[in-house]
């Protein structure tokens, strides 16, 4: 979620010339990648390499967007990122518990509702007040 995020806050940094933070983020990532790496790996394994990749690439988002913030501001609806987040981080480890004790095909199946579900939500964004939902990357300069 946090690399396709990112790739609006870079557009404003380039728009701005700013295309150095791009580069910064991404060295300080693979900087934080590696230390997590070694440090989780070795006691977590693949669920360490993931978690640190997660939390890397989450990292260099936040360093995107904050620079992109300060460059030219946007207005966020936080809400409704934080149901993005929510819905799919619900979706993600239930799909991964279910995994656990169930064959393959209720995780497929899973997987289809998740993505049905996230389609049905993205959809609606579109449609009726989608103005209003979709505000949360309105420019104020727009206004």
């Amino acid at each position: 979620m946090f690399r396709g995020w990112y790739r609006v806050f870079g557009v404003v940094l380039s728009y701005n010339k700013a295309v150095w933070v791009l580069s910064f983020s991404a060295i300080v990532q693979g900087i934080i990648s590696v230390i997590l790496n070694v440090i989780l790996i070795p006691e977590y394994g693949m669920y360490g390499a993931a978690i640190s990749v997660c939390l890397s690439v989450a990292l260099y988002f936040f360093i995107v967007a904050f620079w992109a913030q300060r460059v030219d501001p946007i207005l966020i609806n936080v809400k409704l990122l934080t149901g993005f987040l929510v819905f799919s981080t619900v979706i993600t480890v239930s799909i991964n518990i279910i995994n656990d004790y169930f064959s393959v095909g209720i995780d497929l199946f899973l997987i289809k509702l998740g993505v049905f579900l996230f389609s049905i939500f993205s959809l609606s964004m579109l449609s009726g007040n989608g103005r209003k939902i979709v505000s949360f990357l309105r420019f104020k300069n727009e206004s």
